[in-house]
């Protein structure tokens, strides 16, 4: 904001009479005021001019409280000023503060075409140093903006170097117009798009992710903005997932060995609210409580169980099995799931014992039972696996050899 400021002195003493900035109708007020004390009249009396003679002025123009322009006036008897002298210094400021104020608005709307340009040039900066396609079209299908990386895409697609304006329908195949269009018209819609496609580049398919989003301007949908994402290497990672999940479930169901995946964190945390109501000696709490132990065993999940261990049990699927440790569980084998706590406990994450097991004809099965957490999830116990290899034979067996011995 522009203000004038006019200090001055003479018979009647020093005298301020400052701007309040409220544009440019501040200087004639403020010499109008300064002329006032000194009783300056209009038409320059001689009587009134007398008055003033030694009146010093001096004129500050001033911008937002920095300095713009300066003037000192001394006045003397011979030539005190007149009702013209005022008129021609009020001229005078306002004259300046115009043109400085112009100079001021030109410097200004240069410095905002700077940021503009500055900002323009970040932009640009950020759209053309990453390897994602971004680009733009009209209502029209015409190119309006693109990055390096899509440019280059596009040239190595359709052989045609990208510009400006070019039409993109032009250039697309049948089969990338039929992928395009469906989204981009929707997207013309307002309706925000996102989807995966592919293209073959002769030697690798390439896979990518799409956005496209609506140009909103005025209320009015004008343009689409898109941007594509190379997604070929999760792809290729999740693809070695599957396969490498297919090899594990293939190697899971097959297993001579019966095998088991289930989960123990809600007997984790269990045990974990045991040991803060203070619990430390677990073998000596079981043991005064052994109803905790069936109790722990049906917290257990089961979440698969393969081919072999289907047929240790006699059962005749795996919904059959999944429903709990109850249905297979023997006395013995409570006494085993004890010391299996115990050593979880203890936070071991892996146990090995020889206890049985009861098929659900009823049957009693000895089994040499493994057990070991999932890498990863020692801590949740989200997941863990457990091999219960029969050794019932062996055992009638070795049991036949002693008695024979004797």
């Amino acid at each position: 904001a522009w203000g004038l400021v006019v200090e001055g002195g003479g018979p009647s003493g020093p005298a301020v009479v400052a701007g309040d900035a409220s544009g440019l109708a501040t200087a004639p007020s403020c010499l109008a005021g300064l002329f006032a004390q000194e009783s300056l009249s209009p038409d320059g009396d001689p009587a009134q001019i007398a008055q003033v003679a030694g009146v010093e002025v001096v004129l500050r123009l001033e911008h937002d409280g920095r300095l713009r322009a300066l003037m000192g006036l001394s006045f003397h008897q011979q030539d005190a000023p007149t009702a013209t002298t005022r008129a021609l210094l009020e001229e005078w400021a306002v004259g300046l503060a115009f043109a400085l104020g112009a100079r001021q608005d030109i410097a200004e709307h240069e410095l905002a075409e700077a940021r503009v340009a500055e900002s323009e040039s970040n932009l640009a900066s950020f759209i053309n140093n990453t390897s994602d396609s971004i680009w733009s079209i009209d209502r029209d299908y015409n190119f309006v903006m693109f990055n390096q990386a899509y440019a280059e895409l596009f040239e190595q697609l359709y052989g045609e170097k990208l510009v400006k304006g070019m039409h993109a329908l032009t250039y697309m195949k049948p089969e990338d117009q039929s992928l395009w269009l469906p989204f981009t018209e929707a997207a013309l819609q307002g309706k925000r798009q996102v989807f995966e496609f592919s293209f073959d580049f002769g030697d690798e398919l390439h896979h990518y992710q799409a956005w496209l989003n609506p140009i909103v301007k005025d209320g009015e949908v004008c343009g689409v903005a898109a941007m594509s994402v190379d997604v070929s290497a999760l792809k290729r990672g999740e693809q070695a997932l599957a396969r490498s999940n297919q090899r594990y479930r293939s190697l899971f169901d097959n297993s001579p060995m019966p095998l088991w995946e289930e989960g123990f964190a809600h007997v984790g945390r269990e045990l974990q609210a045991l040991r803060e109501q203070g619990v430390t000696d677990f073998g000596a709490y079981f043991d005064e409580h052994p109803e905790k132990i069936e109790e722990l065993s049906r917290l257990v999940e089961i979440l698969d169980v393969n081919k072999a261990g289907l047929r240790l049990h006699g059962a005749k699927s795996k919904q059959e099995l999944l429903r709990g440790l109850g249905k297979i569980f023997t006395e013995s084998s409570y006494g085993v799931f004890k010391e299996q706590l115990i050593a979880i406990a203890e936070g071991q994450t892996t146990y090995e014992s020889v206890g049985s097991v009861r098929t659900l004809q009823g049957d009693t099965r000895d089994v040499l039972l493994n057990w070991q957490v999932v890498p990863g999830l020692e801590k949740t116990l989200e997941r863990v696996y457990i091999s219960t290899l029969d050794i019932t034979e062996r055992r009638r067996a070795q049991a036949e050899r002693e008695r024979l011995l004797l």
